[in-house]
C-alpha cells in the first residue's frame, strides 16, 4: 500500500528509513562469496550460501573449519602479510589473485568486531597492462591538476571517468547543508536522460547511508535485478554479522526499486570528502548489469582522492582571494564605524561582496544600519537563538524560524549574526528571492507499509519537477561565511597592529597549506601502487615499493612527449633524461654514441622504465656506485629496428642475483612482451651488459597520407568550412587505449564536431549502435586482446555509416578487400589530416562529393 503522508507519518517513515540496519543486511551480492572467520581461533563461523560456485565446496562443509585448511598456502601467506601491514579495520584490502581450483579469484580482506571478513570474486580481465596503468594515472593526474576552476574540475572528471569505466552516465553530486543533493556536472550516453542541474531530496540517501559513505570510498551494485545470497552461521543464536566494509555487501530492496524506477541496472558511487566531511559523491549509472575489475576499482579510489585534493586546493584559492579582498578593504573596516561616511563605505562594500540587502552593526550602545534591514524585534530574536558558547548563526528562511515576526521582516529572508561576549554584534541580511527548484521527480513524500511499519517509497518518475520556492534567501556559501567571519574578526579587534600581524600569519599559513595540497596531488598517486599491487601485478610484490621512482621516470618521458599524444621522442633524449639526476657533477661518466631514432610517444613510457631500471641498478650496485665507473651506450641502426648496447665498466665486481627482482624481470621481459622486441641482460664480472632491440614499429615513420586513391584532389579544408559542415555531427570513436581515446576525442571536438562518444571494444560499439546512430565513426584497427575493429566496420558499411580507420603500425594489410579503399590515418594524426578526412566523409554523406 502506498499513500501520501501526514506530518506524523512523515516522521515515522523517516525514522523507519533511518533505522534500517544496512551494516547487517544478512545478504551479499551474488558476484562474490563471503567468509567470516573468528580471529582468535581462525575458524570459519559464517559463510554466504553460494561458496560452492567459487570455492567448489558448499557452505555446510566450510563452517567450523580452520581457515588455513581452506586457503592454499600462497593465499594464506599473503593474507598473513596483509594482516601485519594493513589496517583492515578501516577498509577492505585486496590481498591478491589466487588460483582456487579451476578459477582465478580475487581475495579481499577486512576486519569487523573480532571477525576477519574474506571475500572472493572472479578475477576480471585487467583493463591495464603494466605500462598502460601508469600512462593512465599520469594522464588523469595531469588533467585534474590542470583544472583552474571547480566547474572545469567537475566537467573534466565526469568525462574522464565515464570513458575510463564505460558507464552510461557519470555525475558529480553535491550535498547542501540539509543533505539534499544537486547534480553539478554530468557526462552521459546520449540515450540516457540528463540529470544535470536537478536536485534530489535528502531522504534519497538516508543518514545511515551517508554515514557508510564516510567510511567506504567506493560502493557498487552489479545488477539491480539480482537475487541476493543469504549468510549462514554455525551458531543460529549469533548476532547478525557486521559487513560494513565488505565489497559484496547486500542491498536494500527499496534501493533496488529506486534503481528500477530510474531505469538503471547497475551503479557505482565514489565518496568525496573535504576536511573529513562528506561533500558529495561521484555517481555512475549503467543501463545493463556491469562489474568492473577490482584493479580498476582501486584506481578509481585514488582518482577520487586526487579529485578531493584538487577541489580542496581550488577552494583554498577562493579563500585566499577572500583574504586578499578583506585586506584590500581593511582600512574601511577598521575606520571609525561611528562616522557616517566611513560606515557608508563599509556597508556598501560588505553588501556588494555578500549579495546582501543590508546590515546592522551594534557597538556599545550605538546601532548603525545600512540598506534594507528588519525591525529591532527580529534582531533581538536572532541574537537570542545563539547559545552561550556560540557566537555565530546563519539563516535562510527567517519566516519559518520566527513565524510570529513575519510582519517585521521588511522583505528580509536570510541572515548572518555574530555576537560574541563583547559589546559588538554584526547582522547581515539577504532579501527573499522567489525561485524555481528543479527536482528529479516530485519531491512529495509517499510511503508504503512494510512489516507493519511505514517507510518511504521510492519515486516512480525522475522527470524534471519544478517547484516554486518562496520565503527563502539565496543560500550562504562557504566563501560567504568565510568572508563574513573575517570581516567580523576585523570589527571585533581593538588592536589594529596585532590584527594585521595575525592576518599576515594566517595568510602565510594558508599559502603554505595550499602548497601542501598541491604537493599532495602527486603523493596521492603513490596510493595507487598499494591498492593496485596485487590486483594488477600478481606475484611482483616488490612493485609497490619502487613504483614512486618509476612514476618520476614516466613523468620525464611524458614531458618530452608533450603529453604523450602528439610528439615522437628521441631515444637519445630519453636516455639522457634518466641519467640527469645522477650525473649532475660529472656528465662525462655517460658515454652515449650512435644514431638516435624518434620513438613513438605511446612506446616511450615502457622504454623509459627499462632504461630507468638499468640506471637505478648501475647507481645502486654497478658502475655508477663508484667514483670511476662509466656507462657506455651505443645506438645502432639495424635493418629492422634500433639496437641499444649497454656496457658498464669501472665498477665493483658483479655477481648475478640469487633471485630475480622486479627490475631485472622488467628489463628482460618488458620489451619482448610489450614491444615485440628483444632484450638480453648479462651479469659479467667486469660489469653489467645489456642488448635491447626495438623493432621498426616502435619508431615514428612519418604520417601516412590519406589514401589518395579514394579521394579527389582536395586542398586542405579551412577551419571555418569544416565547422560549417560538422557543427551538428556526431562521432563514434572506437579506441581501446584510454589516454589516446581522450586525446583524440579532445582533438575532434576542438576541430568543431559537436559530439564524440568513445567505446573501447567491438561489443560496446555494437551496443552503442543499437541505441544511437553516429554521423560517422573513427576506428582503431587493432584492439586489445587480439581483437580488430573490422567486424564492426563491416556493420557500419552495411548501414552506410561512413568511417575512418586509424592505426599505430602497419596493420592495414589485414583489411578485407571490401574495406581496402577506406580512408586510413596513422597515429597520431595531425589536426589538418583529421579535419580533411572527416570533412571528406561529411561531404560524401551530404552528396556534395561523389
Amino acid at each position: 500500500m502506498t499513500s501520501n503522508l501526514s506530518s506524523q507519518e512523515v516522521l515515522e517513515a523517516l525514522e523507519s528509513c533511518a533505522s534500517e540496519p544496512i551494516h547487517i543486511p544478512g545478504i551479499v551480492q551474488p558476484f562474490g562469496c563471503l567468509l567470516a572467520v573468528d580471529k582468535q581461533s581462525m575458524t570459519l563461523v559464517t559463510a554466504s550460501t553460494n561458496t560452492e560456485q567459487f570455492l567448489s565446496l558448499p557452505y555446510q562443509a566450510l563452517l567450523g573449519r580452520k581457515l588455513n585448511d581452506i586457503l592454499g598456502s600462497e593465499a594464506w601467506h599473503e593474507l598473513r602479510n596483509v594482516q601485519t601491514q594493513e589496517d583492515l579495520l578501516n577498509s577492505s584490502v585486496i590481498v591478491g589473485d589466487f588460483q582456487m581450483g579451476e578459477q582465478l579469484l580475487t581475495l579481499h580482506a577486512s576486519e569487523q568486531e573480532g571477525m576477519l571478513i574474506l571475500e572472493f570474486e572472479k578475477a576480471g580481465a585487467p583493463e591495464f597492462s603494466g605500462s598502460n596503468i601508469l600512462k593512465t594515472i599520469s594522464f588523469l593526474t595531469r588533467k585534474i591538476e590542470a583544472c583552474d576552476s571547480e566547474q572545469a574540475l567537475f566537467d573534466i572528471s565526469t568525462r574522464l571517468l565515464r570513458h575510463l569505466t564505460e558507464y552510461d552516465r557519470v555525475m558529480i553530486y553535491r550535498f547542501d547543508s540539509a543533505f539534499n543533493g544537486e547534480v553539478l556536472a554530468e557526462d552521459r550516453h546520449r540515450a540516457m536522460p540528463s540529470f544535470e542541474g536537478l536536485r534530489f531530496p535528502h531522504w534519497d540517501i538516508p543518514p545511515q547511508a551517508r554515514a557508510m559513505m564516510e567510511k567506504i570510498p567506493l560502493r557498487f551494485i552489479v545488477d539491480a535485478h539480482q537475487e541476493p545470497v543469504s549468510l549462514a552461521s554455525s551458531d543460529p543464536e549469533a548476532d547478525p554479522l557486521d559487513i560494513s566494509l565488505a565489497v559484496t555487501r547486500g542491498v536494500s530492496s527499496v534501493h533496488m526499486e529506486y534503481l528500477h524506477n530510474m531505469g538503471v541496472e547497475s551503479t557505482m558511487t565514489l565518496t568525496i570528502k573535504l576536511e573529513d566531511q562528506l561533500w558529495g559523491i561521484i555517481s555512475f549509472h549503467h543501463r545493463t548489469p556491469r562489474l568492473i575489475s577490482a584493479q580498476l576499482r582501486a584506481v578509481l579510489i585514488s582518482v577520487a582522492r586526487m579529485f578531493s585534493a584538487k577541489l580542496q586546493v581550488l577552494q583554498q584559492k577562493s579563500y585566499l582571494a577572500m583574504v586578499s579582498r578583506v585586506d584590500d578593504y581593511k582600512d574601511e573596516i577598521l575606520g571609525n564605524l561611528t562616522n557616517d561616511s566611513g560606515f557608508e563605505k563599509f556597508g556598501s562594500m560588505v553588501v556588494d561582496i555578500l549579495g546582501a540587502c543590508g546590515l546592522i552593526v551594534v557597538q556599545a550602545d550605538q546601532q548603525r544600519a545600512f540598506g534594507t534591514v528588519p525591525s529591532a524585534e527580529v534582531c533581538a530574536a536572532l541574537e537570542a537563538t545563539l547559545a552561550d558558547d556560540v557566537d555565530f548563526g546563519q539563516f535562510e528562511n527567517l519566516e519559518s524560524v520566527f513565524p510570529d515576526l513575519s510582519d517585521h521582516l521588511n522583505g528580509c529572508a536570510g541572515a548572518l549574526v555574530f555576537s560574541p561576549s563583547s559589546d559588538r554584534t554584526l547582522f547581515v541580511f539577504r532579501e527573499e528571492i522567489e525561485r524555481q527548484v528543479s527536482w528529479a521527480g516530485d519531491p512529495v513524500k509517499h510511503a508504503q507499509t512494510h512489516q507493519r511499519r511505514l517507510r518511504l517509497s521510492p519515486r516512480g518518475s525522475f522527470a524534471t519537477y519544478l517547484e516554486n520556492v518562496r520565503g527563502m534567501s539565496a543560500p550562504w556559501s562557504a566563501q560567504d561565511l568565510y568572508f563574513a567571519r573575517r570581516v567580523w574578526t576585523l570589527i571585533n579587534s581593538m588592536d589594529r597592529s596585532e590584527l594585521i600581524s595575525s592576518l599576515n600569519r594566517q595568510q602565510k599559513i594558508m599559502i603554505d597549506e595550499l602548497n601542501h595540497r598541491v604537493r599532495n596531488i602527486l603523493s596521492l598517486v603513490r596510493s595507487v601502487s598499494q591498492q593496485a599491487q596485487n590486483s594488477s601485478y600478481g606475484s611482483l610484490n616488490s612493485y609497490s615499493r619502487s613504483l614512486e621512482a618509476r612514476i618520476e621516470a614516466l613523468a620525464a618521458s611524458h614531458d618530452l612527449a608533450s603529453g604523450s599524444l602528439t610528439s615522437a621522442v628521441p631515444v637519445e633524449e630519453l636516455v639522457r633524461r634518466e641519467f640527469e639526476p645522477y650525473l649532475v657533477q660529472n656528465s662525462g661518466r655517460l658515454l652515449l654514441s650512435g644514431e638516435s631514432r624518434d620513438i613513438r610517444p605511446d612506446i616511450s613510457p615502457i622504454f623509459s622504465l627499462v632504461i630507468h631500471e638499468l640506471v637505478t641498478n648501475a647507481v645502486k650496485y654497478g658502475a655508477l656506485s663508484t667514483q670511476d665507473g662509466e656507462v657506455a651506450i651505443r645506438l645502432e641502426r639495424a635493418s629492422d629496428g634500433l639496437l641499444v648496447h649497454w656496457v658498464e665498466t669501472g665498477g665493483p665486481s658483479v655477481q648475478a642475483p640469487n633471485a630475480l627482482g622486479f627490475g631485472t624481470t622488467l628489463i628482460r621481459e618488458a620489451i619482448p612482451f610489450e614491444l615485440n622486441g628483444e632484450a638480453e641482460l648479462d651479469f659479467e664480472a667486469a660489469g653489467v651488459t645489456a642488448r635491447l632491440k626495438l623493432p621498426d614499429a616502435c619508431f615514428e615513420l612519418g604520417h601516412v597520407e590519406i589514401d589518395k586513391s579514394t579521394r579527389r584532389d582536395l586542398t586542405s579544408m579551412s577551419d571555418n568550412h569544416f565547422r560549417e559542415i560538422s557543427d551538428t555531427a556526431s562521432c563514434l570513436l572506437l579506441e581501446d587505449n584510454f589516454v589516446i581515446a581522450m586525446g583524440t576525442s579532445d582533438q575532434i571536438q576542438k576541430l568543431g564536431v559537436e559530439t564524440v562518444d568513445v567505446v573501447a571494444n567491438v561489443a560496446a560499439a555494437i551496443e552503442y549502435l543499437e541505441a544511437l546512430e553516429p554521423t560517422f565513426a573513427i576506428l582503431d584497427i587493432s584492439l586489445a586482446g587480439g581483437e580488430t575493429s573490422i567486424p564492426f566496420a563491416e556493420i557500419l558499411a552495411k548501414r552506410r555509416i561512413p568511417f575512418i580507420f586509424v592505426t599505430g603500425f602497419g596493420d592495414s594489410d589485414q583489411l578485407p578487400v571490401a574495406l581496402k579503399d577506406t580512408i586510413k590515418l596513422t597515429k597520431p594524426a595531425t589536426d589538418a589530416e583529421l579535419r580533411d578526412a572527416i570533412g571528406e566523409l561529411l561531404l560524401r554523406k551530404s552528396g556534395a562529393l561523389s
